[in-house]
């Protein structure tokens, strides 16, 4: 639908880690889609969905982890960003004094279905890749206390009244509308 209204645009996705607003300030990129909002007065937001995180697992080969012994002590799929850096859930495990048994490292979350599949491994994603990513997995809620998230979109105040960014804005708050609507 973009290409039919835009002929002409080019979009580039990029993995990022967790993006800077240094990114949207040197304009190495005009949209970030994140769970992260800068403090910046410079950086614009929008809050576009919530989401939790959750364990995922291939209920095939194992149950759901019935305490968290059980899932700390199960081999898990960690991610481990490209540019090194560890998600937050991995922060707030270490910051809670939880280790748990990393037994594969993928670079981004569409990596976890292919090491996850067959296997007893455990996964701890957002819920909503129940959906789609992860749609042939159970899933069960975390066994300990994690805040959900909201996913956010950020530019730089600079595009906030560029219509052309305007308009990919729009559009895409208008996908994770639909995208919410599906799950009300």
């Amino acid at each position: 639908m973009i290409r039919q209204e835009a002929p002409g645009i080019r979009l580039q996705v990029v993995p990022s880690g967790i993006p800077t607003a240094d990114m949207l300030r040197k304009d190495l990129c005009d949209l970030i889609i994140s769970p992260h909002a800068p403090e910046a007065t410079d950086i614009m937001q929008r809050g576009l969905m919530a989401d939790q995180m959750v364990v995922f697992y291939d209920p095939a080969i194992r149950q759901a982890p019935e305490s968290l012994a059980d899932y700390l002590k199960a081999d898990h799929i960690a991610i481990l960003f490209g540019t090194g850096e560890k998600t937050a859930f991995e922060g707030s495990l270490a910051a809670q004094g939880l280790t748990r048994r990393t037994a594969v490292t993928v670079s981004n979350f569409s990596g976890l279905p292919a090491f996850l599949q067959g296997t007893d491994m455990l996964a701890t994603a957002p819920k909503r890749m129940s959906e789609d990513l992860l749609q042939q997995f159970a899933w069960t809620p975390l066994p300990f206390d994690y805040k959900p998230f909201t996913l956010l979109m950020l530019w730089h105040k600079r595009n906030q009244n560029d219509p052309a960014h305007r308009w990919i804005r729009n559009h895409v708050n208008g996908v994770a509308a639909t995208i919410n609507g599906l799950n009300t």
